[in-house]
């Protein structure tokens, strides 16, 4: 699990195997995208291009390129193995004289073989730069058709088709090489994976790396170095980018939800602040009212016990012996009292009820009733003559407000 996740964040699961080669008519890129899945490999494209401007306008720029240079400023030899670990001695004995200050060269093992590969360094590294201009990423450069090493052993005797030659394989070692000037091409099983005949080397670049093959020996080692150490490098960067973003996004996300979730509640609590401060001025402004009339009323309870105290002071002192009050009514009741009906009152009158024993002394009372100065006028309402000795009368009195 742990070997996944490295491989994931130091080169992915998708690969690109690219072969550059020469035909008649000019260059032509053979391009293989093989999928790393498990201990599996899957080819999801084998496509082929006229010109790199069309490569680039279809791949995936970000992923790693597996790079073949097989044009006609490359030249590929098949030797015996030597028991000599001396590489430049070896590509001295096939290639004397050759200036390696200007030349790359590569030295494949194939069984009981060695391929080697010169190219000028000057066109190859011209292309390079080109790939670079182009944002392509490329973390491996092999030379001539020395990457089909890697695919040997799965590979049956006879005729290989590659995409310029045409390789004599007689178990697993080449036994010579010949233009393939007929253009012909099939397609081969490679350890249960068909693949076609055109893209077998740039397939076969990628099968090395992945089955951790020793590669190839040369100048081009250090090259190769930096080139997978940059694309490494930029890969971290890119996935180090993108988890930041997400997690700073994931952040404003949680940031949102928490702030969302307080704002809804401290906009219910200022509603119900808002709601409760309303009721509490409503209240206040009640009560201020209450208590406005509360102090009119016991004013006017006050001076209104203070003349009703005088009326009756006075009403009593005029009356005579011979009358005896049995009742009265200060500003009476208009009608009976009923459940939610309002208390209605005969205002600014009294309602004086008794006996008389002497019907002279009840009219010269009336008369000294009338001179009062807060009477207004005496309406006697009742008088009936009980007995011989008294009679029953019932007076209302009018007062004067002013």
């Amino acid at each position: 699990m742990l070997d996944r996740i490295k491989t994931y964040v130091n080169e992915g699961f998708l690969y690109y195997g690219l072969e550059v080669c020469e035909h008649t008519n000019g260059l032509r890129f053979h391009l293989v995208q093989v999928q790393q899945k498990k201990q599996e490999l899957v080819i999801l494209e084998e496509t082929s291009f006229d010109t790199l401007q069309e490569l680039t306008d279809t791949v995936q720029k970000e992923l790693p390129f597996f790079l073949t240079v097989h044009t006609k400023e490359v030249l590929t030899k098949t030797v015996a193995s030597t028991n000599t670990d001396a590489i430049e001695a070896i590509v001295h004995a096939s290639f004397p004289n050759l200036d390696f200050t200007n030349f790359y060269y590569e030295v494949a093992h194939a069984k009981e073989q060695l391929l080697i590969s010169i190219c000028r360094k000057e066109p190859l590294d011209a292309f390079m730069e080109e790939l670079v201009a182009l944002q392509l990423k490329v973390v491996s450069v092999s030379l001539g058709f020395s990457p089909i090493s890697n695919s040997t052993p799965y590979l049956p005797s006879g005729e290989v088709f590659v995409s310029t030659k045409i390789l004599a394989l007689e178990n697993e070692k080449i036994s010579s090489v010949r233009p393939n000037e007929g253009n012909e091409h099939t397609t081969y099983t490679v350890n249960g994976l068909a693949v076609k005949s055109t893209h077998l080397v740039g397939f076969s670049s990628i099968l090395g790396y992945l089955l951790k093959r020793t590669g190839a020996q040369g100048n081009l080692h250090d090259a190769k170095a930096n080139l997978r150490s940059d694309f490494v490098h930029q890969r971290h960067f890119k996935l180090l980018l993108r988890a930041s973003l997400a997690g700073i996004l994931g952040l404003l996300l949680i940031n949102f939800l928490i702030f969302n979730h307080y704002y809804e509640k401290v906009g219910a609590i200022e509603e119900a602040l808002a709601v409760n401060d309303a009721n509490k001025e409503q209240l206040i402004r009640l009560k201020t009212e209450v208590k406005g009339k509360e102090d009119r009323l016991n004013a006017v309870l006050a001076m209104a016990n203070s003349r009703t105290s005088l009326y009756l002071d006075e009403l009593v002192q005029s009356l005579p012996e011979s009358l005896l009050l049995n009742d009265i009514q200060y500003q009476p009741l208009q009608k009976p009292m009923r459940a939610s009906k309002p208390v209605l009152l005969v205002k600014n009158s009294m309602i004086v009820s008794g006996q008389a024993s002497n019907n002279g002394d009840f009219y010269s009372w009336i008369g000294e009733l009338e001179q009062l100065e807060w009477v207004d006028h005496v309406e006697t309402t009742d008088y009936d003559y009980g007995s011989r000795n008294s009679s029953n009368f019932s007076v209302k009195i009018t007062i004067n407000e002013r």
